[in-house]
């Protein structure tokens, strides 16, 4: 049976031949969409939409590059403005992406250009589903989808079409309340693992779909996931092809530095794009790396425009702000921008600050990790962690450092210790740091059925979002 099925792909490979061919143009859109090049790429695409007035192509290409530049608008626009231009932009895309749909839903369309039409619904799908729309969202979803799946029944090759039946795949079984009530209604009951199938099937073979589906991907393994260490691998492919793309740069370091990976980030910020990393991202790193004079020059900056940093940065420079103060002994400072911190920065700022020899050796410790995660200096300097008279008024935030420095040097039964000891921090942050990493630690080293499941039910009473996927895997995985 298996031979008959190999053979009769071999047939079809041989009948169809590759999916369609893309032009040097349409190369030139993608890597100026993609690089962030929007005018540029917008030029390109009126004047090919003028010369194939018949064809939705060049009208995909439009879409495609007003979702990128979508990001970066709102982005951009000062924090108190940014929901006004958010609807805005989005009011201006659904608009011009009708007229095209309303252009060609009732033409006579080529295969190609049947895909480009679907492709178009996919994206007005997704703008509905942002307006929580969602029976419009799922209702042309529903449409695009049907046209993506009589694409590939004719050319079982025509891997682009895969990108929008990954995306619905996905985020369809992520779905619940009366959003999920409509795409059950529709029939979308969604299969995640399927999704996340289709979608690096885009990504990998599929000729214009290259760029959507890795972005898809980063925010799939990063926001819903919450797995920054696998999404390393598709900020780096998608780098490698568009790196002036200033939005994924910025992500791709600052991931690298939630993932203690300094050496890494410091070549994105020494290296030749050094110019379109932002500010506080250098202080950041400059923070970390025990550089505090650079690290207050760059967060200056960088605070100079609170208002255009992404959500909480701007707290969490402010914080920074103040430690770069305290090791540079400037005290006056340090009062003074301590008044603008918000009250759950506050407090752990005067804990620390309460055990400032404690503190210090936990910042050594963390840079050790970051940058060289040497076993001889790092494990005394745990030792001389657990030595310090302070020691207990900060334990629960050393063992979740403890847990990282054995997860890096891959000694998980060391780790797992540390980190189900930092469990006693009553819940919060550090509590859900400990479970995501207790889940890594349990996907990666078997361990008993009984003690997933313990940690299983800790992560259920947690009960946060961010989690859920990976909490489905572990009981995949143990089968509880």
């Amino acid at each position: 049976m298996k031979t008959i099925w190999f053979l009769s792909f071999l047939f079809c490979s041989h009948l169809f031949g590759s999916a369609f061919s893309i032009s040097s143009i349409d190369e030139a859109i993608l890597n100026h969409t993609f690089n962030d090049e929007f005018d540029s790429a917008r030029i390109k695409c009126r004047e090919m939409i003028a010369k194939n007035p018949t064809s939705p192509k060049y009208y995909y290409f439009e879409v495609n590059l007003r979702a990128i530049e979508f990001y970066n608008v709102v982005n951009s626009a000062p924090i108190d403005l940014r929901e006004e231009t958010r609807e805005k932009y989005l009011e201006d895309f659904i608009s011009f992406s009708e007229s095209a749909v309303e252009k060609f839903k009732d033409s006579n369309l080529s295969l190609d250009d049947q895909f480009y039409y679907g492709g178009i619904l996919g994206h007005l799908g997704r703008t509905y589903g942002i307006k929580k729309s969602w029976w419009n969202a799922f209702k042309t979803g529903y449409d695009a989808n049907k046209i993506m799946e009589k694409v590939i029944e004719v050319h079982p090759e025509y891997y682009d079409a895969y990108l929008l039946m990954g995306l619905l795949n996905y985020y369809a079984d992520r779905l619940s309340g009366f959003s999920g009530f409509v795409a059950d209604v529709l029939g979308f009951s969604g299969n995640r693992e399927r999704g996340i199938e289709y979608l690096s099937l885009a990504m990998n073979s599929g000729k214009v779909t290259f760029g959507q589906a890795a972005l898809v991907l980063i925010e799939v393994y990063t926001i819903h996931e919450d797995n920054d260490e696998k999404s390393l691998e598709y900020f780096q492919k998608f780098l490698e092809r568009y790196p002036k793309n200033k939005r994924i740069l910025n992500w791709y370091c600052h991931i690298l530095m939630n993932e203690l990976k300094l050496a890494e980030a410091g070549k994105l910020i020494q290296g030749p794009y050094s110019k379109d990393i932002d500010s506080y991202g250098k202080g950041r790193y400059y923070h970390l790396t025990g550089d505090y004079q650079e690290s207050v020059q760059e967060l200056d900056k960088a605070l100079k425009e609170k208002t255009r940093l992404w959500r909480g940065a701007g707290n969490h420079a402010e914080y920074l702000q103040c430690v770069n103060y305290f090791y540079l002994n400037n005290y006056a400072q340090l009062f003074e921008q301590k008044k603008t911190l918000v009250d759950e920065l506050s407090e752990r700022l005067e804990k620390e600050l309460l055990h400032p020899g404690l503190f210090n050796k936990m910042n050594s410790l963390q840079r050790e990790i970051s940058l060289r995660n040497d076993k001889k200096t790092a494990e005394s300097l745990i030792k001389e962690i657990k030595s310090d008279s302070s020691f207990e008024y900060m334990k629960n935030e050393c063992y979740y450092l403890f847990g990282l420095y054995y997860y890096r040097s891959k000694n998980y039964a060391a780790a797992e210790k540390y980190f189900s000891a930092s469990l006693n921090s009553e819940g919060g942050h550090l509590t859900y740091l400990s479970c995501k990493r207790l889940i890594d630690i349990y996907l990666k080293a078997k361990r008993t059925k009984n003690e997933a499941r313990k940690i299983a039910e800790l992560v259920e009473e947690l009960d946060n979002d961010r989690l859920t996927f990976r909490l489905r895997d572990l009981k995949k995985v143990y089968k509880i």
